[in-house]
């Protein structure tokens, strides 16, 4: 509702010409504004769709990051649970198999885990980028609306 108050009433100001100001002047910057216009409106409605998806990813990745550590401790207390019970038994039980098998699903979770990470940093790194982004088009729309008013 704000921007479309700013944008009327830049409209409404620029339609408010001095007299010695010529027509293709009025036509030049309002085509130059609509320009700016149209390309802020873009961006804004892309940023509109994409900030809820990466914020509702980033919540994702950082719950799985959660659950894969979880998952981790739970593969080391297993695996050593596993050789204790090996080296406790009196009848040898080829637990060496299943041992080795936790520690492989262990280096796939870290992996995983690894890539998730990186993935996590690369959507904090564009959040901040659209979050910065917003910021620099809202510091330019704001003193192009005082401006005007200032000279008036």
């Amino acid at each position: 509702m704000a921007v479309n108050e700013i944008r009327l009433s830049r409209l409404l100001r620029t339609s408010k010409m001095d007299d010695s100001e010529n027509t293709t002047s009025f036509d030049d910057r309002s085509e130059a504004y609509s320009e700016v216009s149209a390309r802020d409106c873009l961006a804004e409605g892309i940023i509109g769709l994409l900030l809820p998806t990466v914020e509702q990813i980033d919540e994702r990745v950082k719950s799985t990051r959660i659950s894969q550590l979880e998952l981790r401790q739970h593969i080391d207390t297993l695996a050593e649970d596993l050789r204790a019970l090996s080296e406790k038994q009196q009848i040898p039980y080829d637990l060496d198999s299943y041992v080795k098998k936790l520690v492989n699903a262990k280096r796939r979770v870290v992996l995983v885990n690894s890539i998730l990470q990186n993935t996590q940093e690369r959507l904090n790194r564009i959040n901040q980028s659209i979050t910065r982004e917003n910021e620099r088009r809202t510091a330019l729309l704001e003193p192009q609306v005082s401006t005007p008013s200032e000279g008036q």
